[in-house]
Order: structure tokens, then sequence, then C-alpha cells
């Protein structure tokens, strides 16, 4: 004999029960996972290069200063800058190479915002 709560959950499912073919089509064009037509292909935009920059305190920056950075074996390093771009959100960047690295470590240099940079 079946409690009430059997003979409501068997009436549910004899109801969502049907004879007739589920149409996958519709629920594959609904899946977000699946790729829809081809990708398309992004533009590569050129970053604006820069003569020079200032930091946040005003101080001007050209190519050639030396800098202070914090190199990624941490204390603080002395570089030299080789150039700046601006990115697409309007932000300058100085990129700088590395004169020095310790024993065990290679390091080419890398690039800071320009309102961080600090004069050696």
């Amino acid at each position: 004999m079946l409690n009430w709560r059997e003979a409501k959950l068997s009436s549910m499912n004899q109801e969502n029960q049907t004879n007739q073919p589920v149409d996958q089509s519709n629920e594959l064009s609904k899946n977000p996972n699946k790729p829809s037509g081809k990708p398309k292909h992004l533009e590569i935009k050129q970053l604006k290069k820069l003569e020079s920059a200032t930091n946040k305190f005003g101080d001007r920056f050209e190519g050639g200063d030396k800098i202070t950075v914090i190199p990624p074996w941490g204390g603080q390093a002395i570089v030299e800058i080789t150039d700046f771009y601006q990115d697409h959100s309007g932000n300058a960047w100085a990129r700088f190479t590395a004169s020095e690295a310790p024993p065990g470590w290679t390091w080419l240099g890398g690039c800071l915002r320009a309102s961080r940079l600090q004069k050696a």
C-alpha cells in the first residue's frame, strides 16, 4: 500500500512521461558551452610609443634614465629605462633592462607603470 507522498510522486511521474521523442537540436542551441559559428579574429592594436613620462610626483623620465625597482629576488636594483609606451586605457608604462643579477638568477628586465617610477 502506498502512502500519500508515494502516490503523489507516482502520479506526477506518469503525467510527465510522454511517448514523444525529445527534440535535442533546440537543447544544443541553448548550450552556452557549445561554440556558435566561427571564432572571431581579434584585432591586435599597436601600443603607442612615448618619448617620456612623468611619475605621480611630477618627475620627468626619459629613455636611458636609471631607476630603482624591486627585483624578483627582493631588495632593490638599479635598472635602465629603454622606452615608454601607452596602454589602451591611457596609462604610461616604462620598459627597462637589468644589468645585474645575483648568481643563479636570470633577469632580463621588465616593465613598470610610469606613475610608480623612482629615480636611482
